[in-house]
């Protein structure tokens, strides 16, 4: 296609380029009468400028019909001369190269602009269903790819790669003494399963010692693959507003007309009012624009926040207990959540009736969807912004969930808040300390502060913000650059895109640094980046690791399957792969543990209640 755009502007370029050829003329004026074009004949002209007496014979090169005017090549030899002419092939001739040319030209910019278009257009096209099918591929192939536990020689290799870093990727004795604080061997990670247990532990007994409130999501039924019925379900996440439709048909699950709204920071950190008013114009809008009027909709609300239920087996009076990933809304915590929301929809919104038939912990939602498709489902696992986990407290002896039609507790155990009495300060980095500086409430949520999603950029942040000033990295020091100098400046999808980059010349590493307006940045730059990013996500799989491991042998089954979702858990191989790893290492060879990756599992799992 190139030789071919290069031959269709070369031609007409050369060709004009021949039409412009000049030979030595005479311009001569001549009776010359009329005579057809293209035949030979004998003219007598008279030449009005002087010339050397010559009888030739000539060509008439250009030959204008409407005016007694020969141009003849070369010179003439008197005044009065009788020469033979070859008319009508001169200026016709060279005109139609010219014209001939000039079209060539506008069809090669015609051509060139078209294959433009459409190659853009296939490359966009491309890219698109290249997103598709990873999204497809990833919703098709997470529940395979995860069940498939490492071997011992795997899973090894896995971890290898990352207790290996600091030999082998950062080189200085000084930068090797500031981020040491980041390993995490066996004996750290015992040590935090140690402590989550004995929280469990004191939860169980009820023991009014115990630092981590849990708390318990008690359900009349669980799924058996028989229910049917579509849904609305309303998800209140750290930072948006999710409004979506779940349908189901037996074993098979579809979400669909899905919309998500940012939650503004004047809603998050304002009042119960603010709060209510924006869910409920949300909620508007989404009515209006599925025409869902005079129609009665049965909705789920998935809180993703810890909560306790103001009358045991009624999930519909949700009372928040403290808000936590960046909410802070006044007069909400302690209230009756499901009432005040009901109220308000019910005042509000005439032309459809809304009833809230469920409120439930994205966590314990997650399991009831896991149970759905396994019934050996046991813990459901949250690993996004904030993290959460929860068990099944009742189970069969074969390791099945049993009993339906009798009330089931699900307990949300909110590891995320582990350390809250100062039991992980060893583990934590002057870095962690730094980081959560911005954060509503700095000493709750400790643990979670060091595995979310929503922490861990700025956790990068603050160590490559030190690195700088030490002059271990970007020479000279950006002392002006929102990345290093600005809260959130380097995001969690930074440090995700980086840690992803397997280019030996870190060209997407590169890339990302230079949009981030850095410059000249070296390859040991890039180098110990990498392995600040890989370091800080590196520690956080392996918290998150034992959190989960902990879980495992609580429940005390040979063969448990883990319903796990979060967005940092499925846009990130790695995490994903060292986390499973070091389960696996953690729990030893006595537990056999599946990995259910449920995309939307929330959602669905509050469908799937409000179906009960």
């Amino acid at each position: 296609m190139g030789l071919a755009c290069l031959l269709c502007i070369t031609l007409p370029l050369l060709m004009i380029a021949l039409s412009d050829t000049k030979s030595t003329w005479r311009h001569i004026t001549c009776d010359a009468g009329s005579f057809p074009p293209g035949q030979p004949a004998a003219v007598t002209c008279n030449l009005h400028t002087p010339v050397s007496a010559l009888k030739r014979t000539v060509s008439v090169v250009r030959y204008r019909s409407n005016a007694p005017t020969l141009d003849i090549e070369g010179s003439g030899g008197a005044t009065t001369t009788m020469i033979h002419l070859q008319t009508g092939t001169g200026e016709q001739s060279h005109v139609s190269v010219l014209i001939i040319g000039i079209i060539l030209i506008v069809v090669a910019v015609v051509v060139l602009a078209a294959t433009g278009v459409h190659y853009f257009r296939k490359k966009s096209s491309a890219k698109q269903k290249m997103k598709k099918k990873e999204k497809r591929d990833e919703h098709t192939d997470a529940v395979s790819m995860l069940q498939q536990i490492p071997t011992r020689n795997e899973h090894e290799q896995v971890l290898g790669e990352g207790e290996a870093l600091i030999q082998q990727e950062c080189d200085g004795p000084n930068e090797k003494e500031i981020l040491k604080g980041f390993e995490m061997n066996n004996e750290a990670c015992q040590e935090v399963m140690s402590l989550l247990q004995r929280e469990i532990e004191a939860n169980v007994g009820k023991d009014a010692s115990a630092t981590i409130k849990m708390f318990s999501t008690l359900v009349k039924d669980l799924p058996r693959g028989e229910e049917n019925g579509q849904f609305m379900v309303v998800n209140l996440g750290s930072r948006s507003l999710r409004i979506l439709f779940v349908r189901i048909e037996g074993p098979q699950i579809e979400t669909h007309d899905s919309k998500t709204y940012t939650i503004p920071p004047d809603v998050r950190l304002g009042t119960c009012v603010q709060l209510l008013n924006f869910l409920e114009n949300r909620l508007s809008m989404f009515v209006t624009s599925k025409q869902l009027t005079d129609k009665e909709t049965s909705v789920g609300v998935v809180f993703s926040f810890p909560c306790k239920y103001a009358e045991e087996g009624d999930l519909t009076t949700a009372r928040p207990k403290k808000w936590t990933k960046g909410f802070n809304c006044d007069k909400v915590v302690g209230k009756d959540f499901g009432k005040l929301l009901h109220e308000k929809l019910k005042n509000k919104l005439t032309t459809c009736k809304l009833t809230i038939k469920v409120i439930i912990n994205d966590a314990a939602g997650l399991l009831i969807a896991g149970i759905h498709k396994d019934k050996a489902c046991r813990i459901s696992f949250v690993i996004g912004k904030g993290v959460n986990g929860c068990y099944m407290k009742d189970n069969g002896s074969d390791g099945t969930v049993q009993g339906h039609g009798d009330e089931k507790t699900i307990i949300a155990t909110e590891w995320g808040a582990l350390g809250e009495n100062e039991c992980l300060e060893k583990f934590r980095t002057d870095f962690d300390r730094t980081a959560v500086n911005f954060s509503m409430s700095p000493k709750e949520q400790i643990l979670e502060k060091m595995v979310g999603r929503l922490y861990i950029g700025e956790i990068v942040r603050q160590v490559l913000l030190l690195l700088t000033k030490e002059s271990h990295l970007f020479k000279p020091f950006y002392s002006e650059l929102p990345a290093l100098n600005e809260k959130r400046g380097f995001t969690t999808e930074n440090v995700l895109i980086i840690d992803s980059d397997m280019d030996q010349e870190y060209l997407t590493t590169r890339d990302l640094l230079q949009h981030l307006e850095f410059d000249n940045i070296s390859d040991e730059d890039c180098k110990l980046v990498k392995f600040v990013c890989r370091i800080v996500l590196q520690r956080a799989a392996f918290f998150a690791a034992a959190a989960l491991a902990t879980l495992v042998k609580h429940v005390q089954q040979s063969h448990v399957t883990v319903a796990i979702d979060g967005s940092l858990w499925r846009s990130h191989l790695r995490f994903k792969q060292q986390m499973m790893a070091k389960t696996k290492e953690l729990v030893g060879p006595d537990f056999d543990v599946t990995f259910l990756s449920i995309i939307d599992g929330s959602e669905i799992g509050a469908a799937l209640t409000t179906a009960l």
